[in-house]
């Protein structure tokens, strides 16, 4: 289940031979979002989640992001025999100021740079048990149990999986969300980049639009679509209210290019010898009609809008829901994790 700023997304998988099959999916708003669920709104989840199908009652839930705190360190060689997991452990509790005990953490070693350093880079990971009891209580008031806290970052990993970029490319994934575009970057199905893109939630495109055509938020999202859409081969003829929105979504995706170039100069600097051969798109903006094609005529790199039917098997049934990216979270949350996850 991915709790969105906006939109609740969940999914729910079962094994189908060596893939998997989607037997549930749902896409739902509740009154505040998910960003400040309380006892009510869970309560409300679990009785739409049973009218879509799904079964159980366990889940699992991504952290966060303004829960999980995120870092690269420098650590002592693995072949000096020092104690990483335990330095890893507390050079982030110095770092977030938290008792060693009172967080859970992870981290992961990172590719060698171009120019290797005598210690081992790693990236990690930790989230406050504060955080992480209040969230597990307050579904477990409803009767539904989380099994797992996840990160955002690896879910998606596991989610693009079939689709990533053959070593030693990386892949990047762009997750274009309500409140914040993130992207990640992938090693070998190891992240080993992630970075929050400023105000480049697609909540900017919608305000920029409604201003300026005193739209009600609730016909933004049509408009959007369906002038993104005329301007696709084959399409229906364009007005000049079509090419006046697709010129602000054209300006939306530029700034949102303009990003993806930092992060992938850093990237080129950092391991020159793994360029970025493809760009995975996620979310809801990436249900943009064009979005893909926008950005990669800008970077000159394969791009491709990437969702649970994209990757999984998905009965007709479900075939249209299971089409959106924005699904694509929940989906690699639904997926089991690998060693060193």
């Amino acid at each position: 289940m991915d709790l969105g700023a906006r939109v609740v997304k969940a999914i729910q998988l079962a094994p189908n031979g060596k893939g998997w099959r989607t037997i549930a999916a749902a896409q739902f708003a509740l009154p505040t979002g998910g960003a400040s669920l309380d006892v009510a709104q869970v309560r409300l989840l679990s009785d739409v989640l049973d009218r879509q199908g799904f079964r159980g009652s366990e889940l699992v839930v991504a952290a966060p992001a303004s829960q999980l705190i995120t870092s690269v360190l420098e650590l002592p060689a693995r072949s000096s025999g020092a104690p990483l997991d335990k330095i890893a452990h507390a050079e982030l509790a110095r770092m977030a100021k938290l008792e060693s005990t009172g967080f859970e953490s992870s981290y992961w070693e990172l590719p060698a740079p171009a120019r290797p350093t005598a210690g081992t880079d790693a990236l990690a990971v930790a989230m406050a048990h504060t955080h992480a009891d209040a969230l597990i209580d307050l579904f477990e008031a409803e009767g539904l149990t989380v099994c797992r806290i996840d990160t955002q970052a690896w879910a998606l990993t596991r989610a693009c999986g079939p689709e990533l970029a053959a070593a030693p490319a990386l892949t990047g994934v762009l997750d274009i969300g309500w409140e914040a575009a993130r992207l990640i970057l992938v090693h070998d199905g190891v992240v080993v980049f992630q970075r929050s893109l400023g105000e480049m939630g697609l909540c900017a495109l919608h305000k920029k639009a409604a201003g300026e055509w005193k739209l009600e938020a609730d016909v933004v999202e049509h408009v959007l679509a369906s002038a993104c859409r005329k301007g696709l081969p084959g399409s229906d003829a364009a007005t000049a209210a079509d090419a006046e929105v697709r010129t602000l979504v054209d300006q939306y995706s530029d700034s949102l290019g303009a990003e993806l170039e930092a992060s992938f100069a850093y990237a080129s600097h950092r391991f020159s010898d793994r360029p970025v051969a493809k760009l995975l798109l996620v979310g809801g903006g990436a249900g943009l009609p064009g979005m893909d094609a926008r950005l990669a005529r800008r970077h000159g790199v394969e791009t491709k809008t990437i969702s649970p039917a994209s990757v999984t098997q998905v009965p007709e049934a479900l075939r249209e829901r299971a089409g959106s990216a924005g699904l694509m979270t929940a989906l690699g949350l639904a997926l089991p994790t690998g060693d060193g996850e």
